[in-house]
């Protein structure tokens, strides 16, 4: 594979199914199909003609069943895979593929308003990413959002290093709603004056099955790279020597 470039991307979990009015830990039929045409294509075309193989990727999800299976069913039709078929027993089914739990793309340790975030997701995340430092959302405790974004902070600069110093060309790290957004602004943030405050300048709210990619570039000889962030055809400047900091 050609060493110049290597990606890390990220995505919020696909669709879950609902059986008798509550959602499943899982994703449906018809969101992995959709995750496996897009994000699937992407990786594909990434990966395919430059001879990827599973051994040069990592894949970090969460604890949670949905995460994984989104992630795996991308990183299949990236390495000619069949579509696996996400079930409550579902298994990675591509060997030499690094995979394991990172802490940091959940939110269980943090505290959050769980009514007003299902009731409104985005106008919740939007909320909490205009003022970052808040510790209550209408009346309930919340941890303050600059602390998820300090963790995508620490998360980022480990799956960097594991890029540039693993040998691995690929990470894909599948998350939920409002870490996603976290590492986009942890990215973004490292080319700003003044910290991102609303969700408009990461291209807005991650939808469930949205992504977004960290392309870094090297530069000849010199070994550094150039970086940007990707999502829905627009590039966002990334400061990679301030991100690692």
């Amino acid at each position: 594979m050609d060493a110049q470039r290597k990606m890390i991307i990220f995505t919020r979990h696909g669709v879950r199914p609902e059986i008798n009015g509550e959602e499943q830990d899982s994703i449906t039929l018809e969101s992995a199909s959709r995750v496996y045409a897009n994000m699937g294509l992407y990786l594909q075309q990434f990966a395919q003609p430059n001879s990827l193989t599973p051994a040069q990727t990592f894949f970090k999800h969460t604890e949670k069943r949905r995460t994984l299976h989104t992630g795996n069913v991308a990183l299949a039709r990236a390495f000619g895979l069949p579509m696996p078929i996400p079930t409550e027993d579902f298994a990675i089914l591509i060997p030499g593929l690094n995979v394991a739990i990172d802490p940091r793309l959940d939110y269980k340790d943090f505290k959050y308003n769980e009514e007003a975030l299902n009731r409104d997701t985005e106008g919740y995340l939007r909320d909490m990413i205009s003022a970052p430092d808040a510790i209550s959302y209408k009346g309930i405790e919340v941890t303050p959002f600059n602390m998820f974004v300090e963790g995508s902070k620490g998360l980022l600069q480990d799956s960097i290093r594991k890029l540039d110093l693993r040998g691995k060309s690929l990470g894909v790290l599948s998350t939920h709603a409002g870490n996603a957004e976290s590492i986009a602004i942890a990215a973004l943030n490292s080319s700003r004056t003044s910290p991102i405050r609303s969700a408009d300048d990461i291209g807005g709210i991650f939808d469930r099955e949205n992504y977004a990619t960290l392309i870094l570039d090297q530069k000849g000889k010199s070994g550094l790279y150039e970086s940007r962030l990707g999502r829905d055809g627009i590039n966002y400047a990334v400061n990679l020597q301030n991100l690692m900091r």
